[in-house]
C-alpha cells in the first residue's frame, strides 16, 4: 500500500494517516508495518529502524522484522547492530540462508574467525542440500576461504545430479586451480543423458524417445557442438556477460556446451 501512495505522490498524506492509525490502534501491526516500509522507501532509514524496533517490542521475535532490521542496519553501516539482529534471527529460525547472511555480516565487520566458524557449521550440517552447498562454495571463494570452499565443493560433488549444477561445481574448481577435479566433472557431464520431459499437465506421463538416443540425431546436437565457440569469450571474459556475471548454464544443452568449452580451455 505504501508503494501505491508513494507512486501517486501522496506519501506525506499517507504518512499522516498511518501515524494517526498507529496511535489510535496500537495493537494493530499493519499501520505500523506500512509506516516502516514508507520510511524505508523514502530513504529515512533511521526512522524505519526506530519504527521496526517499536513493532518488535510488541510483536516479540518475528523473523521478518529481525531480517529487515538486520538489513537496514547493514545498509547504514551499523555492523554490530546488523549482526545482533541477524543472530537473533538465526536463533529462532536457523535457516541456512540466514546463517549465510550472518557469516557475511561477521566477515565484513572484521570478525573473520567467527565468520569462518559459522561457515564451517554449515559445511558440517548433513541436512545441507546440494542447492545450498554450491552457492556456499561460491561465497567462500569470493572471500578467499579456499580450503573451506574445496570442502563444500567435495560435499556437493558427491550428491549432485543435474548437469547445470555439476557445471557450476566444475567452474568453481577451475577458479581454485583444481583442474584435474574440474576435468572429471566436465567429462562426466558429456556422458549424461538429457532428462526426460513430462508430457501434458498433471498427467503423470513421461515423454519417451521413439529410438535409442545413440540412433537419434537432433538439431540440438549440432548446436551443442557449435555453441562452445560462442561461449569461449563469455567464460574467459565475465565482464562481457550481462551485469558482468560469470556465465552459468540454464539448461542441459547449455551445460554440456559449457563443459566442452571448459575442457577446451583447460
Amino acid at each position: 500500500m505504501a508503494k501505491v501512495y508513494d507512486n501517486l505522490g501522496t506519501s506525506d498524506t499517507f504518512k499522516e494517516i498511518l501515524l494517526k492509525l498507529n496511535r489510535a490502534h496500537p495493537a494493530d501491526l499493519a499501520p505500523a508495518m506500512a509506516l516502516a516500509e514508507l520510511y524505508q522507501r523514502q530513504g529515512e532509514l533511521p526512522d524505519a529502524i526506530s519504527q521496526l524496533e517499536k513493532i518488535l517490542e510488541r510483536a516479540l521475535e518475528k523473523p521478518n522484522l529481525l531480517s529487515r532490521l538486520a538489513e537496514i542496519n547493514h545498509e547504514l553501516g551499523n555492523s554490530e547492530e546488523a549482526i545482533a539482529y541477524q543472530q537473533r534471527l538465526v536463533k529462532i529460525q536457523p535457516d541456512p540462508t540466514h546463517q549465510h547472511r550472518l557469516a557475511e555480516f561477521l566477515f565484513e565487520a572484521g570478525r573473520e574467525r567467527e565468520a569462518v566458524q559459522a561457515w564451517k557449521r554449515l559445511l558440517n550440517d548433513r541436512n545441507q542440500t546440494v542447492e545450498a552447498e554450491t552457492p556456499l562454495a561460491s561465497l567462500l571463494v569470493r572471500y578467499d576461504l579456499l580450503d573451506e570452499a574445496r570442502l563444500a565443493l567435495n560435499c556437493a560433488g558427491e550428491r549432485v545430479k543435474t548437469a547445470e549444477r555439476r557445471y557450476q561445481i566444475g567452474a568453481l574448481l577451475v577458479q581454485l586451480n583444481e583442474l584435474e577435479s574440474a576435468t572429471r566433472h566436465f567429462e562426466h557431464m558429456l556422458t549424461m543423458s538429457e532428462p526426460e520431459r513430462a508430457v501434458g499437465k498433471n498427467t503423470g506421463l513421461i515423454g519417451r524417445a521413439t529410438a535409442p538416443r545413440s540412433q537419434r540425431t537432433s538439431p540440438s546436437d549440432t548446436h551443442r557442438l557449435r555453441r562452445p565457440k560462442e561461449l569461449v569469450r563469455k567464460i574467459q571474459s565475465p565482464s562481457q556477460s550481462p551485469a558482468g556475471r560469470t556465465w552459468m548454464p540454464t539448461n542441459f544443452a547449455d551445460a554440456q556446451a559449457g563443459a566442452l568449452t571448459q575442457l577446451f580451455l583447460i
